[in-house]
């Protein structure tokens, strides 16, 4: 089992966070998951993040220079939003 501590210590409420999963594509995320939202070349990973948090991710890793204003509204604070 492993958890959020180990990759990202300072997290919020890393050490109670199972992870069950690394992902970075919301069409093959699983319950538990973490969802990395990379912004590519093609598709930006932030437009992706409600479809993230319906499949159960656990936490959603962000790029550091991504704008406040450039994430949903209604991420539940529950997950926590990694910089």
């Amino acid at each position: 089992m492993l958890r959020l501590v180990s990759l990202y210590p300072d997290a919020e409420n890393a050490s109670s966070i199972v992870v069950t999963a690394l992902c970075e594509d919301t069409r093959r995320l699983t319950k538990g998951a973490v969802f990395f939202a990379h912004v590519g070349s093609k598709q930006n990973g932030l437009a992706f993040i409600n479809d993230a948090i319906m499949a159960g991710c656990v936490a959603i890793v962000v790029p550091e220079n991504s704008a406040a204003s450039e994430l949903p509204s209604n991420i539940p604070f529950s997950i926590p939003v990694i910089r």
